[in-house]
């Protein structure tokens, strides 16, 4: 019977240790220091490149392609890659460029250069 209380006793205090390390380490976690949010202009601007390929049109292609030019972030630049000089999506691309000739560039008769197209396509 001794021998039944010692090891309720014993896991009995496991289990205050336990709840109290909770306790600790959840207070911890609220009370420490909140971190300060930079905005863009806080921060130095790391240049961005951003590749999309392009293989003819889709609906909402216009919508898709005009909101990568519109992006918050301040030093970047929108690479439109196409392969066939005849892609009907390249008068779209144009006008595109036109509107954002800050951050949109159109690259025509890409060679992908790999050994499969099934990544290109």
């Amino acid at each position: 019977m001794i021998l039944l209380q010692v090891v309720f006793l014993i896991l009995i205090a496991g289990s205050l240790v336990f709840y109290i390390a909770c306790a600790w380490v959840t207070y911890q976690f609220f009370a420490a220091p909140k971190l300060v949010k930079t905005t863009a202009t806080d921060r130095p601007s790391m240049g961005v490149s951003v590749m999309v390929p392009i293989c003819g049109l889709d609906a909402g292609a216009w919508e898709n392609w005009s909101a990568f030019c519109q992006q918050d972030y301040p030093c970047y630049e929108v690479l439109f890659g196409v392969v066939d000089r005849n892609d009907p999506a390249i008068p779209l691309l144009e006008e595109l460029v036109a509107l954002f000739p800050d951050r949109a560039r159109l690259l025509t008769g890409c060679n992908h250069g790999a050994s499969t197209t099934k990544t290109v396509r």
